[in-house]
């Protein structure tokens, strides 16, 4: 398509709608769509006109739309306003310019208690997400990086200032205090007693294992 701009969502619409002639799904507020509202090229609105059935090269267009603006949405959260400085490296007697992240680590600043970094590399998509940014990141010569995970660390923390002897309970026996929260909640909108909440945490466990062995 010339000069066509992925972020155009007029030009995205006036493809699918004016040039192919798909009948819109969804209307810009979110709802269906009618003759007296704009039609809207949104996620839901693609996946709902892959779903109704297109063209071959309909659907390879919408495929690279919801590949670009997922590519987009990382590169504008986590890659356009990275804050780093040029260093010169000596690699294999080679001088290289490379770009350093020095981020900074905050334990005082979120209202929440959680641990927060400056530029937000701990937010990062993970290393088994389809775009793995945490590839572009390497070590300076003569260093490696290491991986750790916090492990729940700032709930420990205020387990041990608050005194929370349930989840300090929970943290000496390697029970998952989420898991313990969840059952707990849902013990008390279901009316259970308190000794039900083991056997919710069981079932919700065993949900969520599954869950996550699920391809």
């Amino acid at each position: 398509i010339p000069n066509f701009n992925p972020n155009s969502f007029p030009q995205v619409g006036r493809f699918l709608y004016k040039t192919k002639g798909y009948v819109p799904l969804v209307a810009t507020d979110g709802k269906e769509w009618d003759d007296d509202k704009d039609a809207s090229t949104s996620e839901p609105a693609l996946l709902r006109l892959l779903d109704a059935g297109v063209d071959a090269q309909t659907r390879a267009f919408i495929d690279a739309m919801l590949e670009y603006r997922a590519v987009d949405k990382v590169r504008g959260t986590y890659v356009e306003n990275l804050d780093g400085v040029v260093e010169m490296h000596l690699v294999n007697g080679v001088w290289h310019k490379l770009y350093v992240l020095h981020p900074i680590w905050k334990i005082h600043v979120t209202p929440t208690g959680r641990w927060s970094s400056s530029p937000n590399v701990q937010n990062w998509p993970s290393k088994r997400a389809r775009w793995n940014m945490r590839q572009m990141i390497v070590a300076p010569p003569g260093h490696i990086i290491v991986g750790a995970d916090f492990k729940a660390q700032e709930l420990r923390l205020y387990a041990v200032l608050a005194r929370d002897e349930t989840l300090l309970d929970a943290f000496r026996r390697k029970i998952e205090p989420h898991i313990l929260n969840a059952a707990t909640l849902l013990a008390g909108s279901l009316g259970k007693p308190a000794s039900e909440i083991s056997n919710l945490y069981d079932y919700i466990k065993h949900r969520t294992d599954a869950c996550g062995s699920c391809s």
